[in-house]
């Protein structure tokens, strides 16, 4: 279990996601996910890790995707590549939505 804990948070650690960033959120993400494989080895799991002071909660929704939409792409394969592209554009929408916010 102990090693599987440690692969998930190392999951989230990959320079690829901070390396043409400008100094942003996104470092921070990426120094606490490090504090947090940190905890991981010395035995500490998601209920011991750091967290900093201060926090607020920010929620930012989407447009509803109404699958409807996409009835007119034939083939279910084609339909199912147009939502995915539709929900990663979303979401790479909101996440710059809300870095413009931090």
């Amino acid at each position: 279990i102990r090693c599987s804990q440690i692969a998930d948070v190392l999951e989230y650690v990959h320079t690829g996601y901070i390396m043409d960033a400008p100094l942003n959120n996104r470092h921070c993400e990426y120094a606490l996910n490090l504090l947090d494989v940190v905890n991981r080895f010395k035995g500490g799991d998601i209920g011991t890790r750091f967290s900093p002071e201060m926090r607020t909660a920010l929620i930012l929704t989407g447009e509803t995707i109404d699958p409807s939409d996409f009835s007119a792409v034939e083939k279910k394969k084609d339909r199912y590549k147009v939502l995915l592209d539709r929900i990663k554009n979303d979401l790479q929408g909101l996440s710059l939505d809300i870095e413009e916010f931090l």
